[in-house]
């Protein structure tokens, strides 16, 4: 099978497992939860997504774009920093930002909010789910620049499936709080993988750069051909 079959397929039973997960899990929040604890949780995980758009930066497209190139050039080793870099920018500003973040709510959302403002501790929660989802997602665009989309796939499948499994087992005891850290647990990165390249570029520069060139002769001046004595006719005489 090839590759680009194969992530394909992976990414196509990923859509229709995480899609058939999702409404499973809107079904379950709807029967058990409360009206006033639904529209908590959806206001809370709604500020928190638009609060941690600052945590991404873009990221993501950089490092899809900077793995896949050194990928081919077979440089496993730049790929491992950039990958820290990456993750040390994200986590420095999710820490700042959740400071910010659990400073700022208890003043704000009484003003948002005129009756029964959400409690600042879930919009905190919101806000570290999506932040490790945008951890997560780092991971991820570094998968798909090594074009291994299977894995990303394979594991959003576990999650989804690990919090799905969670909501069934504790459905009499759902509050905002429990389902915001079963989602805090699911967004968390796989932090301990770490990438290898395909070799393509080990093999490419040791095809190019390996042989060593053979030293050229140096090459005689036509003055000096003609003042050769081989160059001089057998049966004449010289001058």
């Amino acid at each position: 099978m090839s590759r680009i079959v194969r992530n394909t397929s992976a990414v196509a039973a990923a859509f229709a497992t995480n899609t058939i997960l999702s409404f499973l899990q809107i079904k379950l929040l709807t029967r058990y939860l409360t009206q006033s604890a639904l529209g908590e949780y959806s206001a809370t995980s709604a500020i928190g997504a638009i609060v941690s758009v600052v945590a991404a930066l873009g990221l993501p497209t950089v490092i899809l774009r900077y793995t896949a190139k050194y990928d081919a050039l077979g440089a496993g080793a730049r790929i491992r920093r950039l990958l820290m870099l990456a993750w040390g920018l994200t986590l420095g500003l999710s820490a700042l930002l959740l400071l910010v973040v659990a400073r700022v709510a208890p003043v704000v959302l009484p003003r948002l909010y005129a009756a029964e403002p959400p409690a600042a501790v879930n919009v905190v929660l919101a806000t570290a789910v999506f932040v490790a989802m945008a951890l997560r997602q780092i991971t991820y665009s570094a998968f798909d620049g090594l074009r291994r989309m299977s894995y990303p796939a394979a594991l959003e499948n576990l999650n989804v499936g690990a919090v799905t499994v969670g909501v069934v087992l504790c459905r009499e005891q759902l509050t905002v709080p429990l389902l915001l850290g079963m989602s805090l647990a699911r967004a968390s990165p796989c932090s301990c993988w770490r990438p290898r390249s395909s070799g393509a570029g080990c093999r490419r520069r040791r095809k190019t750069g390996g042989s060593r060139r053979r030293p050229r002769r140096p090459r005689r001046s036509r003055r000096c051909r003609r003042s050769s004595p081989t160059s001089r006719p057998s049966g004449g005489a010289p001058p």
